[in-house]
């Protein structure tokens, strides 16, 4: 049997028919429409979507207000973006450096921070087991008769690794001075010992450091093209005013118009009067300049045992 109302459109046993169109909606999907308010402006928000119905099937169980939902207005994320939030595994390759951010749930709010606060808070929780950097330092710039390191307060330990210049002229010895807050040299006030040698030739210096003489750090390092020298060395207690601060270093350099060949040293020394050390003073002896070159630095690190 047929309906037929206002010509060829009808209701027919068969179905709705609207002009040409069949409606196949069942009535339990009609029926969803049942008590929904939205105005005609926003369904037409609706116009031109093209998700798939098992993707707004995702939608089924959302409690999230109109209020929440307005928060993603403006949202420029891609999908891809997004999806590294929902537990992704892709794993990029992209260099972590300083200043770059990473998202953090605080207590249930999620928040950006950075690398940087990261290494920090990190750091508070290693117990002292590591080394700290505190400074990478270019050397060689322009000639210098000296070179001065701070050591950082707030460390038990420092350690220093440094490739020096060469020498602008004759074959000199590399040494340093433990330098006190206000800039002044402690020359009279630690004891040092150190052992020297290469190939046909050794030495053992000892003694108090004076004006004239430093802790001696290196061999006769020369001016040749390969007279380079390379030392690290460790210096216990240098914040402290209460505790004697030591040292030990250890180091090679090659002098072709001394020996022709290289040298090591170890050496190492102690406050005789305690006193907080806040700097490194390195200089050649007989006030020899350190050159002009590339491929020379420093770095520092700062170690605590608690």
């Amino acid at each position: 049997m047929t309906i037929t109302l206002h010509g060829t459109n009808g209701i027919t046993t068969d179905g709705i028919t609207l002009g040409s169109t069949a409606i196949a909606s069942t009535g339990a999907e009609i029926n969803i429409l049942d008590g929904v308010t939205a105005t005609a402006t926003e369904l037409n928000l609706i116009d031109g979507v093209t998700s798939t119905t098992a993707e707004l099937n995702i939608l089924d169980g959302v409690t999230s207000t109109a209020a929440e939902l307005n928060i993603l207005d403006g949202v420029t994320s891609t999908a891809a973006e997004l999806n590294l939030i929902d537990g992704g595994t892709a794993r990029g390759t992209t260099a972590v450096a300083d200043g770059d951010g990473f998202l953090t749930n605080d207590g249930g709010t999620m928040r950006m921070t950075s690398v940087d606060t990261l290494a920090t808070y990190i750091g508070t929780k290693l117990a002292g087991g590591y080394w700290e950097n505190l400074a990478e330092v270019t050397l060689g710039g322009s000639a210098v008769a000296q070179i001065n390191i701070t050591l950082p307060s707030g460390y038990d330990v420092h350690k220093l690794d440094i490739v020096f210049p060469r020498n602008a002229s004759g074959n000199v010895t590399k040494e340093f001075y433990l330098m006190n807050a206000g800039g002044s040299a402690q020359n009279t006030q630690y004891t040092m010992q150190s052992l020297y040698g290469g190939s046909g030739s050794a030495g053992v210096g000892t003694g108090t450091a004076t004006n004239s003489v430093g802790n001696r750090l290196t061999g006769h390092g020369g001016t040749g093209a390969n007279d380079y020298s390379f030392i690290t060395m460790e210096i216990k207690d240098a914040n402290s005013s209460s505790l004697r601060t030591k040292y030990f270093h250890q180091g090679s350099d090659f002098g072709a118009a001394y020996l022709a060949q290289p040298t090591v040293v170890l050496g190492g020394g102690m406050q005789i009067t305690a006193g907080t050390v806040a700097s490194l003073r390195f200089f050649n002896t007989g006030g020899v300049n350190f050159i002009q070159e590339s491929g020379c630095y420093y770095r520092l690190y700062g170690h605590n045992y608690s």
